[in-house]
């Protein structure tokens, strides 16, 4: 198929955005692509969906990577949208997204009114910035920034929206927390399908199989014909949608709690983004665990703009472990060397790091390869590790130039999978991975990193503190009441 000739034929342009419709003569359902993060202005997957194509195509791209919001929250895409499907029935038009562009797809789905196909969406741009990587949430920070955040959870709980929404996720903490903000809620979705998949990875998991895209959309189509009707004269049902609603608009509180003769409300860490009102809020699944494997929780107070840690950590925090240093000062290393109690280093041939017991090292290295510190987390931990856990871990760090990366992760059945912060300017991080699949007994079955990072750049990297600790901190606030 020759793609060029194609795109020459179909490419149009609606108020400085291109798009690609092609038509399937004698067809009359239409799937909107968007194209995903990073993607340009490539169009998403367009050879091998032109080549097995079964509907009419509208490709769609984001060049800016603004989760197609630009400067005017996605007005603009919308009226491109619409003016395709001028000519199609909603009830036969499908929206395709991954990632970002999952997020768009529900954002336009649920406007338009039609059905909507997902992977790993991002919901709450606000809540993504606590699990993103660096490229994502340097995109996403300029919008923020700009307060350009469609808020999906407010649409959904506002909007009905009778057509289906189907959601494909997988493990990963970033998809894990943003699917969770659609499930928590009451949002009037008559029709949902959530197919979990078994992997940590943040990835479109349909791949290049068409074949399977369009099965989903069959399923979809199956599940808008299936109803079950219920008497319209049962008031219970109403009276139970209602009270979910206010519940709803109340900021998704669940239950609350009297501390000292005021009124607590809990909230869930992922669900402080809905908060409005100031006041106290008691966050029930952050913390420490406790003796019987749950999470202490945290006592946090909000401002009307953002949050405040309440509750004193420092008995939580004295459980966490750091790097124990026991060098020589000013100790070449090679790779492999077992520099620290349960740490080692992995170094290219081309360079080398030096490190003191101060916790200063010096790299100087020009090779592409990942120089990194690598902590054996498994065998610090004085509780036991178990299946659905997380950890978390905080960098206090001087960097005198280039970047690092702090990394949480683990050795499964499938191999490594880990997640990742890039950090550029001295200060503290944190950062928190979710436990699952492990194999206990790998020497990487659960590690922190510390990667030096293959920019070319000679640097020096102190870290001034470097703990872990089996629990949920995921903010730097949450571990002040022992950095500070």
């Amino acid at each position: 198929m020759d793609l060029k000739s194609v795109v020459q034929s179909h490419e149009k342009e609606f108020k400085g955005k291109k798009y690609l419709f092609v038509p399937m003569e004698g067809c009359d359902r239409v799937l909107i692509l968007l194209s995903a993060h990073n993607q340009g202005d490539k169009y998403f997957l367009l050879r091998s969906f032109l080549e097995k194509s079964k509907y009419n195509l509208l490709f769609i791209t984001d060049p800016g990577n603004s989760w197609y919001l630009n400067e005017d929250f996605g007005a603009s895409y919308v009226e491109l949208i619409k003016n395709v499907l001028v000519n199609f029935d909603p009830e036969k038009s499908y929206i395709f997204g991954s990632s970002m562009a999952g997020y768009a797809a529900i954002n336009f789905a649920v406007q338009l009114e039609i059905h909507a196909l997902v992977c790993n969406p991002q919901v709450d741009l606000d809540l993504t910035l606590d699990y993103g990587w660096y490229e994502l949430n340097k995109n996403i920070a300029k919008l923020t920034s700009k307060r350009l955040n469609a808020d999906l959870g407010k649409l959904l709980n506002e909007k009905m929206y009778d057509k289906v929404m189907c959601i494909v996720h997988g493990h990963a903490p970033i998809d894990v927390a943003n699917v969770e903000l659609i499930l928590g809620s009451a949002a009037p979705i008559r029709k949902l399908l959530v197919y979990t998949l078994d992997t940590d990875d943040h990835s479109m998991p349909f791949g290049r199989d068409v074949d399977k895209v369009y099965k989903a959309l069959d399923l979809i189509d199956n599940f808008h014909d299936f109803n079950i009707h219920v008497e319209d004269q049962n008031d219970q049902i109403a009276v139970l949608r209602k009270n979910r609603r206010k519940a709803v608009a109340n900021n998704n509180v669940f239950h609350s709690r009297r501390l000292s003769d005021v009124y607590v409300e809990n909230i869930s860490w992922a669900k402080r983004y809905s908060v409005n009102d100031p006041g106290a809020y008691f966050c029930n699944d952050v913390g420490f665990y406790n003796s019987k494997g749950l999470l202490s929780g945290c006592l946090l107070s909000f401002d009307g703009d953002d949050f405040g840690c309440v509750t004193n950590h420092a008995d939580s925090i004295k459980k966490s472990v750091s790097l124990a240093m026991s060098l020589a000062d000013r100790l070449k290393v090679a790779n492999g060397d077992r520099i620290f109690q349960n740490a080692w280093v992995r170094v290219p041939e081309s360079g080398s790091l030096i490190a003191s017991n101060a916790g200063l090292f010096l790299a100087e290295f020009e090779s592409s390869k990942n120089c990194y510190l690598n902590w054996e987390l498994i065998k610090e931990f004085s509780i036991d590790i178990k299946e659905g856990m997380y950890v978390s871990c905080l960098v206090d760090v001087e960097l005198s130039g280039g970047k690092i990366t702090l990394s949480l992760g683990g050795y499964g059945d499938a191999g490594y999978y880990q997640v990742n912060k890039v950090i550029d300017a001295s200060g503290c991080y944190s950062l928190t991975f979710h436990i699952s699949n492990i194999v206990l007994e790998h020497r990487d079955a659960l590690f922190a990193r510390i990667y030096f990072y293959p920019d070319g750049v000679s640097k020096e990297v102190n870290l001034k503190r470097f703990s872990a600790i089996p629990g949920y901190y995921p903010d730097v606030s949450f571990w002040s009441s022992s950095h500070a």
